[in-house]
Parts: C-alpha cells; sequence; structure tokens
C-alpha cells in the first residue's frame, strides 16, 4: 500500500461520505420543465388561485439525522437543482444524495462497513423521497 511504501502512517478515518448523483429527466428539448410535484411529493403543486404558473426553476436542499447503534453519528443530506444535459439542454433535476458520518472505528474496514450501510440509507432515502408515478416513469415498478 502506499501508505506503507512511503513509510507513512496508516489511514485512520473519522469521517466517511458517500455520495449519490440523480439526473431526473423532466421534459422534453425545449419544452417547459414538469412541475417538481410530480417527482417529489414533499413540494405541493401550485394550488388552482396560483397565477404564476409552474415554477420555471426550483431547488432545495434538508437534511436527516441517521441513528447507527443509538447515536446520531451519521447524517443523510438531500440536494436539489434544477439544471439541464450538456448534450442536448434537457430540462433535469440533478438531486444528490450525500450520506456522510464516522465510521465505528478509525480503520478502513470500518469506513468501508460504513459505505455499506450509506448505500442503504442513500436508496431508502431516494426511494421515500420521490413518487409513485415517478417510480413508474423509471421502471422502478413491475
Amino acid at each position: 500500500m502506499f501508505l506503507d511504501d512511503e513509510k507513512l502512517e496508516s489511514m485512520k478515518p473519522d469521517q466517511v461520505e458517500l455520495t449519490y448523483v440523480n439526473h431526473i429527466r423532466v421534459g422534453e428539448k425545449g419544452s417547459a420543465r414538469a412541475p417538481l410535484s410530480r417527482y417529489i411529493p414533499c413540494w405541493r403543486s401550485e394550488p388552482a388561485s396560483w397565477t404564476l404558473g409552474t415554477a420555471e426553476e426550483a431547488s432545495f436542499r434538508t437534511q436527516y439525522v441517521l441513528t447507527r447503534q443509538g447515536s446520531a453519528s451519521a447524517r443523510l443530506f438531500v440536494e436539489l437543482d434544477s439544471g439541464y444535459t450538456a448534450s442536448s439542454r434537457t430540462p433535469i433535476y440533478v438531486m444528490n444524495l450525500i450520506a456522510r458520518g464516522a465510521p465505528d472505528t478509525p480503520t478502513v474496514e470500518s469506513a468501508l462497513s460504513f459505505f455499506d450501510e450509506a448505500h442503504q440509507w442513500i436508496v431508502n432515502g431516494f426511494t421515500s423521497l420521490t413518487t409513485d408515478e415517478a417510480h413508474t416513469l423509471w421502471g422502478r415498478h413491475a
């Protein structure tokens, strides 16, 4: 390993992070962006009396405490921003889910174990934060 070869101290991770970046297609090139409420249930649709129409762009950030072995030693951060694909300028939402926290012990093995937990938190978080309609569009439901 590099650290051993260079006679450096072994790695002792005290914080680890796993990030998933999701590009959610929400329209065709040149079309209006579909309402965020179609994909994210906690984002309410505009009421009928609303005179401004559908939001052209949207973004939000939130975080959740993840309890591990009875303590709050990790968090799931969710960030969503409007965007466009670079190649075709198709409207998308970019949804990042970031699991960050302390491994049980400051070892590489414990950090890798944290990644396994983080993967589950991210998958469950994404599923919980997105609509059934979106799951059907993405082929997540049979």
